[in-house]
């Protein structure tokens, strides 16, 4: 709804099981974590078609299909 993001840009979004403020409060390394699990979604999303994706600039984007 937030229009095309990256991984990163969705992770924050994502209900994590940590006890942060926000996702500025995450460690760097539970937020490269955070962001391999949301690839992973991503990509169940993506082979299901509600997720799309394409890349620009060398980034990859996500969008609701």
């Amino acid at each position: 709804e937030e229009g095309d993001m990256t991984a990163y840009e969705i992770a924050p979004y994502i209900t994590w099981r940590i006890e942060c403020k926000d996702w500025k409060d995450f460690p760097i390394v539970q937020q490269w974590f955070a962001v391999g699990e949301t690839i992973a979604h991503l990509v169940y999303l993506q082979e299901r078609g509600r997720v799309r994706t394409y890349t620009e600039d060398e980034t990859i984007y996500y969008a609701l299909a």
